[in-house]
């Protein structure tokens, strides 16, 4: 395996530390999972994402089925790669009295620095099988059709995890794909092309790496006794209804969702350098972070934080700004008693050009003309379960390509204890 290769998936070695994969030594009777599948992104050698992932659909927690899809007709990042249409899916049902988990992604005309590297179409996916005797078997690659890199023969059929050098440009590993496993539960990513940049190409500097279809799941049993996790957060997203069905606009920025397992009271994070989607939404840097864990007997006890921090945000033309707007969710569950609680903490936010105090109460709501219903601090606890949106805006009017009932979400951090 490569230096560069090695690096790129250090990120399944944390999480399989961190995930609280830890099998009891019964026999299964629930499972716990995490699946996600994007179409792009580009992230530095810190891991900073100066891209996040376009068209990501994920599914967490215990329930089956669950599925998740979502799909953007193009993708331009950066100066250094162009795509067509992207799908992507995170599904999960019930086999044979164990689930079945997928990942899949599917990414059409690509082009990464300017030709060097294209392809009409790759085609990524994950599949985990969890049995009810506790094994599971884990399969996943990467298909490519007319895949082409400049001055380099590419076998038919490109192997699992390989790597080629563009002399003095980048370093590409195709078909990348690794699985992990302990004490009974798999933790398993991959992606269709991985460029990791000798030197900067435009304003990605070197270092940098562009990843098409990274797809990811991580599968854990448990028993009823011990606590599971679900929840997320992340800094906006924009989505239409079409129809009887929902078109997502802009998918999630820095999304971050909470292993089943929990973290072991480790901080996860996942960060952006913001987005810019003229005349819809503005957004600096983003960060969302998710700290569990379990304790107490048989580990049933439990506690979940998630957060999410957006700094600079510019909705809609200057509707709603702000120069920082965070949010929290919080849980804990002792001796079966479920408590919880949601904060937001905001820096110069202004509706319509309103000052909205800090001390805002939740699920404060402003109807802005016949243009758009904005609610403040929205806040929903149910058991234990916490969700709290930063801001949430439906337009009442069309607005640019977006219809009447689309909905704009900015810092939102969800958590649950199962």
């Amino acid at each position: 395996m490569t230096r560069t290769l090695r690096i790129l998936l250090l990120p399944l070695v944390t999480l399989l530390a961190l995930a609280g994969l830890q099998a009891p030594a019964s026999a299964a009777t629930q499972w716990g999972y995490v699946a996600t599948a994007g179409g792009t992104m580009i992230k530095t050698g810190s891991g900073l994402l100066i891209s996040s992932q376009t068209a990501q659909s994920g599914i967490t927690g215990t329930a089956v089925p669950n599925s998740s899809t979502q799909s953007v007709a193009t993708v331009a990042a950066s100066g250094v790669l162009r795509t067509g249409a992207v799908e992507t899916a995170a599904t999960a049902k019930a086999v044979l009295g164990g689930i079945e988990i997928k990942s899949w992604g599917r990414t059409a005309g690509v082009n990464v620095l300017n030709g060097l590297i294209t392809a009409d179409a790759v085609t990524s996916n994950l599949t985990t099988v969890a049995r009810p005797d506790g094994t599971q078997t884990v399969t996943g690659g990467t298909q490519f059709v007319g895949i082409k890199i400049a001055g380099i023969n590419l076998p038919i059929n490109i192997p699992r995890n390989y790597t080629v050098t563009i002399p003095g440009i980048a370093t590409v590993t195709l078909n990348a794909y690794a699985s992990g496993t302990h004490g009974g539960a798999s933790a398993t990513q991959g992606w269709a092309l991985g460029v990791a940049l000798l030197k900067a190409q435009g304003d990605v500097p070197a270092g940098a790496t562009i990843i098409v279809n990274p797809v990811y799941q991580s599968v854990v049993p448990a028993t009823p006794s011990e606590a599971l996790f679900s929840g997320h957060a992340y800094g906006s997203k924009v989505q239409a209804k079409v129809g009887d069905g929902v078109s997502a606009e802009v998918p999630e920025t820095a999304m971050l969702r909470t292993p089943p397992g929990g973290s072991n009271g480790a901080t996860l994070k996942s960060t952006t350098a913001g987005i810019n989607v003229a005349g819809l939404i503005t957004l600096g840097a983003v960060e969302s972070t998710s700290t569990s864990s379990t304790f107490g007997p048989n580990l049933l006890d439990a506690d979940i934080r998630n957060t999410n921090q957006t700094a600079r945000v510019n909705v809609l033309g200057g509707l709603v700004t702000a120069d920082a707007i965070k949010v929290t969710a919080h849980n804990r569950r002792v001796s079966n008693a479920c408590s919880g609680d949601a904060a937001m903490t905001l820096v110069n936010l202004k509706v319509a050009g309103a000052a909205i105090p800090i001390n805002v109460s939740p699920n404060t709501t402003i109807k802005v003309g016949d243009l758009a219903t904005v609610i403040v601090n929205q806040q929903v606890r149910n058991g234990c379960s916490t969700l709290i949106r930063g801001v949430y805006i439906t337009l009442l009017k069309p607005q640019g390509d977006l219809p009447v009932g689309a909905v704009i979400e900015v810092a939102k951090a969800t958590t649950t204890i199962h």
